[in-house]
C-alpha cells in the first residue's frame, strides 16, 4: 500500500470526507484529492497535520509501519523541520531519508 492509499484509508476510518479534512487543514479540497491519488507531493507540514488529525505517526503514513518506542520521531526533530523555510520544506519533501532532510536544513 502506498502513502496515498494509507491517507484515504485513515480518512475513511475517521469518517471524514475530503471536504472535512480540507477544512480542518485549511487547504483546498482538490489538494486533498491530489494527495490521495498521488498526483501531488504532500508538504511536510501538511503531512504532520494529517498525522495528528488521523492520530497516527508520520512514519505510519509514509512507510505503513507503526514506529516502535526507539524509532518514534522526536518532537524536537519535528519542531526543527517546522521551522524550515518554504524552500527547504519543498526540497525535504523530495528526499528519501531524514538524514538528507537535516543536511538540507544545514545547507540552506
Amino acid at each position: 500500500m502506498q502513502m496515498a492509499e494509507r491517507i484515504v484509508e485513515k480518512r475513511i476510518e475517521c469518517n471524514y470526507t475530503q471536504n472535512m479534512v480540507a477544512e480542518k487543514l485549511n487547504i483546498a479540497r482538490d489538494s486533498i484529492s491530489r494527495y490521495e491519488n498521488g498526483s501531488r507531493s504532500i508538504p511536510i507540514n501538511i503531512l504532520v497535520e494529517m498525522s495528528n488529525l488521523f492520530d497516527v505517526s508520520v512514519e505510519y503514513l509514509v512507510t505503513g509501519e507503526y514506529p516502535s518506542d526507539d524509532t518514534k520521531l522526536d518532537e524536537a526533530m519535528l519542531e526543527m523541520i517546522m521551522k524550515y523555510t518554504p524552500t527547504q520544506k519543498k526540497v525535504i519533501c523530495k528526499l528519501k531519508t531524514v538524514d538528507e532532510a537535516f543536511k538540507v536544513g544545514a545547507q540552506v
